[in-house]
């Protein structure tokens, strides 16, 4: 897999994830400050101000865009004598299924794939595996930033409670994914074990005259092995099975919270909900949501049919060209995207 595309031929979305992958704050602001670019706009952070332009200059040839395909490419050096010998597919696989196997930057995979010989057709697959890590981290990152600062009088220990679930669950992944590692290490030793020290297949092991032809000390090494690789699968699935009741443990109390968010909000008004000025206020009116927390869904539901709407809502995830979000939005006189989540 070798770059044969300039940057200004890969596709925007991907020179979008690219640079914003590759280049932290300073660097941005380092390029911003060479070819003394400035941020007039007040309601954006320099940071976002910069990529953007960068994104934008970089579609065509230009002395800034020569300059940061120059930067991409000194920083690739150091993963490109791995990259080179990977096909695009293997590349995309493993990020999915394994990526710590890879041992590069999600960037330099990207741009290894975006600028090779026939990566153009892998594009699409790419931009979307970034999308959709995109909306996960940001979704666990809201969903455990509102469980901290949810302020629910009838349960105001609730948050703290699911902050510490959620802290003491990170802490599980983390173990079982050593766990993980240890029993990769672990199989892979045992299997080199059994390779070197496997007895002959034409020595008779049982006749008197002839000794073992392996080491007896490298036998019993091998059913220790065998013995702590069972173990410590043992002790993966006993973690599995608390991570599993973690994460039913905190959907009941996130549901619990939605419950008690919905009672508190129909107190607030102060007249009967027959009569309540809101509860005819969307009149007929279909609205749909694209995104938002899964746990809440009932809540948003409860929410907008209380006001006189009919609710449907997408999740976001768009599954091998279903057109399930397409038929959402065009049957809504409403459309609601919660941008935070």
């Amino acid at each position: 897999m070798n770059s044969t595309k300039r940057l200004w031929e890969v596709k925007p979305s991907t020179i979008c994830k690219v640079l914003g992958t590759a280049f932290d704050n300073k660097d941005v602001n380092s390029i911003a400050k060479r070819f003394k670019l400035k941020n007039h706009n007040d309601l954006v952070d320099d940071e976002l101000a910069f990529h953007s332009a960068f994104v934008e200059y970089c579609q065509t040839e230009n002395p800034l865009s020569r300059y940061i395909e120059k930067t991409l490419k000194r920083k690739y050096e150091a993963y490109s004598y791995k990259l080179t010998e990977l096909d695009p597919l293997v590349i995309l696989q493993t990020l999915r299924r394994n990526p710590e196997d890879l041992s590069v930057p999600l960037w330099a995979a990207l741009w290894g794939v975006a600028t090779s010989d026939g990566g153009a057709k892998y594009e699409p697959a790419f931009f979307g595996f970034v999308h959709l890590l995109e909306h996960r981290l940001v979704r666990e990152y809201w969903k455990d930033l509102t469980s901290r600062n949810s302020n629910v009088p009838a349960s105001k220990q609730k948050p703290e409670v699911v902050l510490e679930l959620k802290r003491s669950l990170l802490a599980t992944k983390r173990e079982l994914n050593d766990l993980k590692k240890t029993n990769f290490r672990l199989q892979r030793k045992l299997i080199s074990n059994e390779a070197n020290f496997r007895p002959a297949t034409n020595v008779d092991l049982t006749a008197p005259h002839i000794t073992c032809s392996c080491n007896c000390n490298n036998k019993q090494k091998i059913v220790e092995l065998k013995q702590m690789l069972e173990e410590e699968r043992n002790r993966s699935k006993s973690f599995e099975s608390e991570i599993t009741l973690f994460r039913n443990e905190i959907d009941g109390l996130m549901a619990e919270l939605a419950d008690l968010s919905r009672q508190q909000n129909e107190t607030v008004c102060g007249v009967p909900k027959a009569t309540c000025p809101i509860s005819s206020f969307l009149n007929g009116m279909s609205v749909a949501m694209v995104g938002g927390l899964d746990s809440l869904e009932t809540h948003y539901k409860r929410l907008i049919e209380s006001m006189g709407g009919k609710f449907h809502r997408h999740d976001g995830y768009c599954r091998n060209g279903d057109d399930a979000l397409e038929d959402v939005i065009g049957q809504a006189n409403l459309v609601v995207c919660p941008i935070e989540v």
